[in-house]
């Protein structure tokens, strides 16, 4: 389950093994990425279609590396895998730690931070696609959203102004915060360092950061360090090939 960088990288790693190994990604962009080896692009129709693509696919192992705040697909791929039997394990980047010079208010849900920005304020969203609509309630605040495609259905409001694009490292994101004039920004604890030098840039600049967590995963085996990742896909496919040798061989 992928789109994510670190999907990507290990989707390079089992072509290069010739696992058998098909990844999944949502398409949520016009002209994703595509994955070495296999692979397949769209929705599953909720945890039933995941189930007949577990069947029809024979699946034997889920590794689940979407995005950190991809929780609806993660719940469905987890439940999916308990109700076939079949091993889930859950890649993931450590959360970012906020130094001494950051001004962290961290919040656990959109809901919280919509509430958490500051009245009549110039905010940044930084917060992808998904979730635009719901900070418009806050007519007293302007907003910059910043993204790679348009959100679909969005409504034009006077109080937000859409950004596509995304600078390339600290001295583009100094510059675009400046430029802007925030007095916040809003974004999700992902992780990662692709997304970071934003924040590197509010330290810099003694901004406000609302930091939205990520809500704990019920009980699955969480991996953080790609080696370790690789590690269980080679145990679990070197078994699975000496069962299927095992039975061909009586």
């Amino acid at each position: 389950m992928g789109g994510t960088s670190e999907a990507y990288a290990l989707a390079e790693k089992f072509a290069e093994k010739d696992y058998p190994v098909l990844s999944s990604l949502a398409g949520r962009t016009s002209h994703p990425k595509i994955p070495a080896g296999r692979y397949r692009i769209g929705g599953f129709g909720g945890i039933d279609g995941l189930i007949n693509t577990i069947k029809k696919e024979n699946i034997g192992l889920i590794v689940d590396a979407t995005h950190p705040f991809a929780e609806t697909m993660t719940d469905h791929a987890w439940r999916a895998a308990r109700a076939e039997k079949i091993d889930y394990i859950r890649f993931e980047r450590p959360l970012w730690q906020a130094g001494k010079e950051d001004k962290w208010l961290t919040v656990n849900n959109i809901e919280e931070a919509v509430a958490a920005v500051p009245a009549n304020s110039r905010c940044f969203l930084a917060i992808g696609r998904q979730h635009v609509n719901e900070f418009l309630v806050r007519k007293d605040v302007s907003f910059v959203a910043r993204m790679v495609e348009q959100p679909e259905n969005f409504v034009p409001e006077a109080n937000i102004e859409i950004v596509l694009g995304k600078p390339e490292n600290e001295k583009e994101e100094y510059d675009f915060l400046v430029n802007h004039h925030f007095d916040c920004l809003v974004c999700r604890n992902s992780g990662g360092s692709a997304s970071f030098p934003k924040l590197e840039a509010a330290r810099k600049l003694g901004l406000p950061v609302i930091m939205i967590t990520r809500k704990p995963l019920p009980d699955v085996v969480i991996l953080s360090a790609e080696k370790d990742v690789i590690d269980v896909v080679r145990t679990f496919c070197q078994a699975d090939r000496a069962e299927k040798h095992k039975e061909t061989n009586g």
